[in-house]
């Protein structure tokens, strides 16, 4: 697993939660491919041809950028759509959870749109 590792100048953390169709014949090495790409981290799913997907980012920009390009276009994937984001912009008090959302692909500012 390739963990996304925040440098000092980055405040802001963005964490991704995914769901990928993968072509079940070779999933172990999709798997592997997807866990190369710095800030993927893979989980199986109960269903042969599913994954599960976090990805952390220091923005959502670059999460987006993951999603539609990297995991996207990976060899393997058929389809990745993302479920959930978490920000962490660093701001906040400790007694405040940040904002999180459910990604939707209509009607949200935030939703990471993978068409």
């Amino acid at each position: 697993m390739t963990t996304y590792t925040p440098t000092e100048d980055s405040t802001t953390i963005a964490t991704v939660g995914a769901f990928a169709r993968i072509d079940a014949a070779t999933a172990a090495d999709v798997a592997r491919r997807l866990e190369e790409i710095p800030g993927v981290e893979t989980f199986p799913l109960d269903e042969p041809g599913k994954l599960g997907l976090v990805i952390e980012a220091e923005d959502l920009d670059r999460a987006h950028a993951i999603v539609t390009r990297d995991v996207r276009h990976a060899p393997g994937v058929l389809g990745v759509w993302p479920l959930y984001a978490h920000f962490d912009d660093g701001d906040e008090p400790d007694d405040e959870a940040p904002a999180s959302t459910g990604c939707t692909p209509e009607g949200s500012d935030h939703a990471l749109n993978t068409t």
